[in-house]
Formats: structure tokens, sequence, C-alpha cells
């Protein structure tokens, strides 16, 4: 997963696409960052749709802060890292829900924001895209 995404989706939209109950007030967002809400779906819970921090805090970590560093998991090492391995093994994990995620091109000594659309879809909901990702602490 990229370090940005986006929902924009109306409320209507994503309540049609997923058998679950919004929790909190649903807000729009084209530019998803590290530290900021998004709506999620755990498997804890997989009737509701709540609103987690975008990052992973490890159990061991004295500050928020120091969690930051941890976005992404990659398939072939999340059974490894004593920061995911956990998580994985006692299902703590959730759907991100996302209309789109931004990457970023190099374009000559600059970088040009590229937003990619549709192309992880794992559920067949029209053109919305959810992205797997482990669940937010």
């Amino acid at each position: 997963m990229c370090a940005r995404f986006l929902l924009a989706a109306a409320e209507k939209t994503i309540l049609q696409a997923y058998a679950a109950e919004m929790v909190a007030p649903y807000m729009p967002n084209y530019n998803i960052a590290p530290t900021q809400r998004a709506c999620v779906i755990t498997a804890d819970e997989p009737n509701l749709i709540q609103q987690y921090h975008f990052g992973l805090v490890p159990h061991l970590a004295r500050e928020k802060k120091e969690g930051m560093r941890a976005l992404n998991a990659r398939q072939e090492t999340v059974m490894e890292l004593k920061t995911f391995k956990p998580l994985m093994e006692k299902n703590k994990r959730c759907l991100v829900l996302a209309d789109s995620f931004i990457e970023w091109d190099k374009v000559g000594e600059g970088k040009a924001k590229c937003t990619v659309t549709g192309c992880l879809t794992t559920i067949k909901v029209g053109a919305r895209l959810t992205i797997l990702n482990l669940k937010f602490l």
C-alpha cells in the first residue's frame, strides 16, 4: 500500500457496496495521509465501517509517532517481522476503503502526482477499490 490514497465516494454508494453500517460521520477525503483517519472494516467487526488512524503503531512503541514508519507490510515478509506477525496470527486485519491511491513519478528534477484507480479491485463493486492492510491501532 502506498502512503497516500483517497475515498471520495458518496456515503450511500459505500453503504450499498458493503453490508456494513457507518459508525462515525463520513466525509470524503481526496488525500488521506499517515496519521489521518480512514474508513475501515475490521475482521473483528465486519458489519461496521469505522474510522481508524492510518498507520501502524507497534505495541512496544512509547509514542504514536514511533509507529508512523510502519505503513506497509509486504506479503513476502509479513510473517517474519515482529511488527506484523502477531497481528496476522491473531487475525487483526482490516479492509481499508479507497477509491484510488496516489503514487509519485519522477519528472526531471521534481515529482508528478499520479492517481491510480480501479487497478487493485478485490471485490466486484463497480469501480470501488478495496485495499487489504493490517488493522490500524
